[in-house]
């Protein structure tokens, strides 16, 4: 009988030590203590440069205020597209977990078709380099550049499309169709009776190719310049009601293009 009272003391005992040594999981007022704090999805960022920007610690209580400001200063790091917390209660405490976002970086540029130019030239029309933080509105802009850029040297027909599915992992592809690259095989202006028309020939840009002299591949830009230009030749010979316009004719394989400046000219206004 003694010795069952004497074990039953010990495991009172033993009992009250363990209360005493454990340490407190709950506040008075209800709240939770903080269990540890950890990282997830950082890839190039170190978990050391993120826990420097968190002023929650373990063993103190959780505050939800602290832990956004944490989240927001940790957005702030170089690399961060955003950031967040989750929590989840582990034996009656808070275990804190900071997301982190990184900012999708370009790991590959690659073009795909380009027969003209080579990769190197065309890269440098991008405004992104590798290793470069991802930017999805300069990759969808340097579509329209690749294309005026084409255009510009006479490619009419040229296509770039870019790869969505690729923009998301970092890797930029471009599929260039480049077309014929097209020759102006004529110029001609008709219509114009008042103005002649070797002196409005000389006026526009848009020629014909000479060999081992001058290239004139068609450029629609430049197309549009010389209506502009010829238009306004006819204003200031007083042809208020002028208007001119330029037909296109393309070859069967697009190789070549014969142009036609076409004149209304109207009646000419003079001052009384």
């Amino acid at each position: 009988m003694r010795k069952s009272r004497r074990v039953v003391f010990i495991l009172i005992v033993l009992l009250s030590l363990g209360s005493l040594t454990a340490e407190p999981q709950e506040s008075e007022t209800g709240e939770l203590s903080i269990e540890g704090i950890r990282t997830a999805g950082n890839r190039s960022i170190s978990t050391g440069q993120i826990l420097s920007r968190v002023r929650s610690r373990a063993g103190a209580l959780f505050e939800r205020a602290t832990a956004a400001e944490d989240a927001r200063r940790i957005a702030e790091l170089a690399g961060v597209d955003y950031a967040y917390y989750n929590t989840e209660v582990v034996d009656g405490r808070i275990r804190l977990t900071f997301v982190v976002v990184e900012r999708n970086v370009v790991r590959s540029i690659v073009f795909v078709g380009n027969r003209r130019y080579k990769a190197k030239r065309l890269r440098g029309k991008l405004g992104q380099r590798q290793g470069d933080y991802l930017d999805p509105l300069l990759a969808e802009a340097a579509v329209r550049t690749l294309t005026e850029f084409y255009r510009s040297r006479g490619f009419a027909f040229i296509e770039v499309a870019l790869d969505k599915k690729g923009l998301d992992e970092g890797r930029l592809i471009y599929t260039i169709s480049e077309g014929p690259r097209v020759k102006v095989g004529s110029v001609s202006i008709s219509g114009n009776n008042t103005i002649k028309t070797g002196a409005l020939k000389k006026a526009v840009k848009t020629k014909t190719t000479k060999w081992f002299v001058r290239p004139g591949y068609y450029v629609e830009e430049r197309v549009a310049e010389d209506v502009a230009h010829l238009q306004d030749i006819y204003m200031g010979r007083g042809f208020l009601d002028a208007d001119v316009t330029a037909g296109r004719e393309f070859t069967e394989d697009r190789g070549k293009v014969h142009i036609t400046f076409v004149v209304e000219e109207g009646a000419v206004y003079t001052v009384e």
